[in-house]
């Protein structure tokens, strides 16, 4: 299997790490878009992007027309100018808009500056790097059950990417709005968008697990018809769907804590579902029920850490806000 996968991971990736620049520019830029609370602007670079690569993707993969044939590596290439095509729109806001400068600083200034990105900046980042690392344990730990059961785990975690898209793009406007309010000193206002952010992440969670119960099966088979993944599509999807909720409120409550200058404790979160519970718990699973094991310790993960996030922002934002009245 890896001397089929390996050449073709190889052909498409040295391409997309040649033009990673022009991948995390235009994030970055977006992400300093959306702190000013436009998330409109973002969302449409983001998007002729994606029309951008889709458009280019027949052309390089296929080689239709005067373009050459190349496969994967095509794909690879189309991903790459289609983030770099969004990367002078970026500027040319950025400039604009007085959000970015070319002035002269001094080492002290660019020194002090580099510190408070990276605060923040750096626990973020491994955040980032531990969830795919801690997939690739869980990945790991689910090969023992075969094949069939590992592309099964990655349909129903792909099926769960779009689901929990909602939440993410919830989370994503709570870092500008928080920072905004909490700089500003209206504590209140977090406090009340934070509890009303909390309740549609819960409810969508509800739908999403009567969506999964009953059509599991069937979006399973849109992506393998083997019987084997679509059972383990519809076993993870039943156990882990009902704790979207809480997996949602963990990443709300890091988008806030990482808003108020409390990266360790966004970090710490992470690490408790992933390291400190995910993992293990698989691990335990998987020796006494299988395959369910597994996805249940994703599952109880999930739960935990979702409410030990809750208690531990509304605590932060009650002192806050007791203190600001005293």
């Amino acid at each position: 299997m890896d001397s089929v996968t390996l050449p073709l991971i190889k052909e498409y990736m040295r391409i997309w790490y040649i033009g990673v620049i022009f991948v995390v520019f235009p994030m970055v830029g977006n992400n300093i878009i959306r702190a000013t609370g436009d998330m409109k602007t973002p969302a449409l670079i983001m998007s002729f992007a994606a029309i951008v690569n889709m458009i280019l993707d027949p052309f390089l993969i296929f080689g239709i027309g005067p373009f050459p044939k190349m496969g994967l590596a095509g794909a690879a290439l189309a991903t790459v100018l289609g983030r770099a095509s969004t990367l002078v729109f970026v500027m040319i806001i950025l400039i604009k808009r007085d959000l970015i400068t070319f002035k002269k600083l001094t080492y002290g200034e660019l020194f002090t500056s580099w510190k408070q990105i990276l605060f923040i900046g750096v626990p973020a980042a491994l955040t980032r790097i531990i969830d795919p690392l801690t997939m690739g344990v869980i990945t790991r730990i689910v090969s023992i059950f075969g094949t069939a059961a590992v592309a099964g785990f990655g349909v129903g975690t792909r099926l769960e990417m779009i689901v929990l898209m909602i939440v993410r793009s919830l989370a994503a406007v709570m870092i500008p709005f928080t920072g905004q309010n909490w700089g500003s000193g209206k504590f209140r206002r977090v406090s009340e968008a934070v509890k009303k952010g909390y309740k549609p992440s819960l409810f969508w969670s509800v739908i999403a697990y009567g969506g999964f119960y009953f059509t599991g099966a069937f979006m399973a088979g849109l992506f393998n018809k083997d019987p084997v993944v679509i059972s383990t599509v519809v076993i993870y999807i039943r156990i882990i769907a009902l704790t979207y909720g809480f997996q949602g409120i963990l990443l709300l409550s890091s988008s806030v804590l990482n808003a108020i200058g409390k990266p360790i404790h966004a970090i710490s979160l992470s690490l408790l579902r992933l390291l400190g519970l995910y993992i293990p718990l698989a691990l335990i699973g998987s020796k006494i029920f299988g395959l369910k094991g597994i996805f249940a310790g994703g599952a109880v993960a999930n739960l935990v850490s979702g409410i030990i996030a809750a208690v531990v922002v509304i605590v932060i934002i009650g002192k806050s806000i007791n203190s600001s009245v005293h």
